[in-house]
């Protein structure tokens, strides 16, 4: 019963849409329930609350504290579970990107095919700012995606986090045609659409930046200027003035 609960998690959570998520972490409280000793259910319960934050369906102060019990639950149970590393350095990225490099690189360590690991990596750091391992380990996730459960129906996971890559280091025309690769392959992606209007915004193109918050705002109802200075991660200050001020020239 718990493990088709958390088949059936797997398949809402990947269509990246805010009511099959919550149903998803719905089932995983369930299977949680259910089977108390599965490191993997705790960890997939972990990342499903995580990724509301991460889509921005809700802030991270409400959500990150029982992402990271979630999180350490499954490590407790099994600390050789990289499900659950991941899980941890997912959810330490809304808390401080720099804390969550070490349980990444601990997960893609135990399993260097695990395509979500070197995501999150790329998005940590992305976060931190270190620039040397971005676009490769966003070229991992892009590789290994076919053989991750967590990664594969998240088809444009890989130009997703590039184009926040190319915003953190001022490539903002590439980072457009990245984030505009991942929305056409995940449409009904905020993230895609954030990052899409992040460097749209700052290429000069702010009539285009402009229509992509109308799309966003209905992806991720949230969405406002409170939102985004309490939810936004950046550790170098001159990265997060760069974000804020990329969402005024959006109209937000």
């Amino acid at each position: 019963m718990a493990g088709e609960c958390l088949v059936r998690a797997l398949a809402l959570m990947n269509s990246r849409d805010q009511a099959n998520v919550t149903a998803a972490r719905a089932l995983l409280h369930k299977a949680a329930l259910i089977d108390t000793e599965s490191a993997q259910v705790h960890s997939l319960l972990s990342i499903a609350s995580t990724l509301h934050v991460h889509m921005g369906w809700q802030d991270r102060q409400n959500v990150i504290p029982a992402a990271l019990a979630s999180a350490r639950k499954a490590l407790s149970l099994n600390p050789d579970e990289p499900w659950a590393h991941a899980a941890l350095g997912y959810a330490s990225i809304w808390r401080q990107p720099e804390e969550a490099i070490a349980p990444l690189q601990h997960a893609i360590a135990q399993n260097p095919n695990l395509a979500v690991g070197h995501y999150f990596l790329a998005l940590a750091s992305t976060y931190a700012g270190h620039r040397e391992d971005l676009f490769a380990h966003a070229n991992a996730a892009e590789r290994l995606a076919h053989c991750d459960l967590v990664a594969h129906g998240y088809a444009g996971a890989h130009d997703n986090v590039r184009a926040t890559a190319s915003f953190a280091i001022e490539q903002y025309r590439q980072g457009v045609e990245f984030a505009r690769n991942a929305a056409t392959r995940l449409p009904n992606s905020p993230t895609a659409y954030r990052a899409l209007l992040i460097n749209l915004a700052l290429a000069g193109k702010s009539a285009e930046a402009k229509n992509t918050l109308q799309t966003l705002k209905r992806l991720a109802p949230n969405i406002s200027h409170i939102w985004v200075k309490r939810n936004a991660v950046w550790a170098s200050e001159e990265a997060g003035k760069r974000y804020t001020e990329a969402f005024r020239i959006a109209g937000l």
